[in-house]
């Protein structure tokens, strides 16, 4: 197994690869596509799968808790699309900006930013000390 990480990077956003002898899973927020490669076995299913254009291949796409998500009357990989194509910060701003022109308060506040800055400053703190760092609930109460 190869593992890389860096997130001092300015190519593309976060994400994970997994590759396998017969397909690949790619990861980014919430969705998940598996690329074949071109000399796998096509089982039965993945006729029928829905696929999606993700960067210069064609993935089929995986949905998380799909099973829960039918039981709620939902149709799995239609509610909460995402672009692989853009990312997370995209999304962040786009979700801003819509605030803003629909007059609403954003789906992050500032409550969410605070607690996002908590966690990134410990997590940095646990990587420059080399410690196990137990995160405490009144690290993100703001009250």
């Amino acid at each position: 197994m190869v593992y890389d990480a860096t997130l001092v990077n300015s190519f593309d956003d976060t994400y994970d690869v997994f590759q396998g002898s017969n397909a690949a899973v790619f990861m980014r927020g919430e969705r998940a596509w598996m690329i074949n490669e071109a000399s796998a076995t096509l089982d039965g299913w993945i006729v029928y799968a829905r696929k999606e254009k993700v960067g210069n291949n064609v993935g089929i796409a995986l949905v998380a808790d799909a099973t829960k998500l039918l039981a709620l009357g939902k149709e799995p990989g239609k509610d909460g699309f995402i672009d692989p194509g853009k990312t997370m910060l995209y999304y962040g701003l786009d979700a801003f900006l819509k605030s803003i022109q629909d007059n609403k308060p954003s789906d992050a506040g500032p409550v969410e930013g605070f607690q996002a800055t908590v966690t990134a400053l410990k997590i940095n703190e646990a990587i420059l000390t080399g410690t196990k760092i137990d995160f405490k609930r009144e690290w993100f109460d703001l009250s």
